[in-house]
């Protein structure tokens, strides 16, 4: 029994959550494997913990190999544990790697940005630069952000496509700071 892409996309859609039934897809059969993808990097996450710096240069080199994922990826979550932060401070292969990553989504709809207890603006001139460009992407419907001490509420207003903004966990000031929109905290 042969059934039609469009009953199989639709059956794979049920499956965003199984990546492991996904990945087996995208093996099983050439015509499964296109269809399967779309759905297995449909929702995407950056889990930047200690052991895990691989996964983001993994991602950004298939990124550059198959150039169609690009387009498949509609939600991106980037997570990044407190002991991993210091990889935003400085050019890393991980700070290259999510430029290169953020920089190359032309249909995403929805991100979330985790920084534990860091402050914006110490974040890499990169990354905060590739971040404010995907906010004003036409694409971009839902941003999230968590625990991200100082972010500059204004780089959100740009944004053309905007429906919902949650940043309502951003942890309070620790009390030697205050608070600025357009700059570093002061002590």
């Amino acid at each position: 029994m042969n059934l039609s892409t469009d009953v199989v996309d639709y059956i794979f859609s049920f499956l965003r959550t199984d990546l492991a039934t996904l990945k087996s897809c995208t093996q099983a059969h050439p015509r499964l494997s296109r269809l399967a993808e779309r759905h297995l990097y449909h929702r995407t996450t950056l889990d930047i913990k200690p052991g895990y710096d691989l996964d983001i240069t993994q991602l950004s080199s298939l990124l550059k190999k198959n150039s169609r994922i690009r387009d498949y990826i509609r939600s991106l979550a980037i997570n990044i544990s407190e002991d991993c932060k210091y990889l935003l401070l400085a050019w890393t292969p991980v700070t290259k790697a999510m430029s290169s990553i953020l920089s190359s989504l032309p249909r995403l709809n929805q991100v979330t940005l985790t920084l534990p207890k860091m402050v914006w603006i110490q974040t890499h001139e990169s990354f905060r630069s590739a971040f404010i460009n995907i906010l004003q992407q036409s694409s971009v419907t839902t941003v999230h952000l968590e625990s991200i001490f100082v972010f500059p509420l204004p780089i959100l207003c740009p944004c053309p496509n905007a429906e919902a903004l949650d940043d309502s966990s951003q942890p309070p000031l620790p009390s030697n700071l205050s608070h600025s929109l357009f700059g570093p905290p002061t002590v």
